[in-house]
């Protein structure tokens, strides 16, 4: 499968197709999105959309990286800023592109400076070389070079309700 980045319309999703990863014509092949430099692979066969600009609703008592919620063909949406979270460092969520992972209930948003990037030649590293933040490590289930970048595969409903359960104040 040879998917491309769909552009949005101002305000509205543009859909990313999710490759096979079995694909053995180009090696190992996804969608992959960059949180300062932690690059994160889309989850297999998991449909992700891009949605520019949208009016995150906060949700009160949550911590300062659950930025809220986002209304998307009538389903809420949880937005985590995962910059704010691994990095502690928030992303400017002034005019934020939101990347929607998954449909319906399942669905999850991310705050994106880039948007998400085809990438292919992807080969499996050895974990101990590729520094990962303890606080995602046990979500991460195998690590990808591609070139001298390393991206992050992670277990969806494992990341997912990590996230839930985290965004919670004390």
């Amino acid at each position: 499968m040879n998917a491309q980045p769909a552009e949005a319309e101002a305000g509205g999703p543009a859909f990313i197709e999710t490759a096979d990863p079995n694909d053995a014509l180009q090696g190992m092949q996804r969608y992959g999105f960059r949180i300062g430099p932690l690059g994160f692979l889309f989850p297999a066969h998991c449909p992700g959309e891009i949605v520019t600009d949208p009016e995150i609703y906060p949700i009160p008592h949550t911590r300062n990286w659950m930025l809220g919620v986002i209304t998307l063909r009538g389903n809420l949406i949880p937005v985590f800023d995962l910059q704010g979270l691994l990095l502690e460092a928030p992303a400017d969520s002034a005019r934020p592109t939101v990347l929607v992972l998954d449909q319906g209930r399942q669905a999850l948003g991310f705050v994106l400076k880039d948007s998400p990037q085809w990438l292919t030649g992807l080969v499996e590293a050895p974990e101990a070389s590729v520094p990962v933040p303890d606080l995602i490590a046990g979500q991460i289930s195998t690590v990808y070079q591609q070139q001298e970048t390393a991206w992050l595969a992670f277990n969806k409903t494992d990341f997912f309700t990590f996230l839930a359960e985290s965004a919670k104040s004390c």
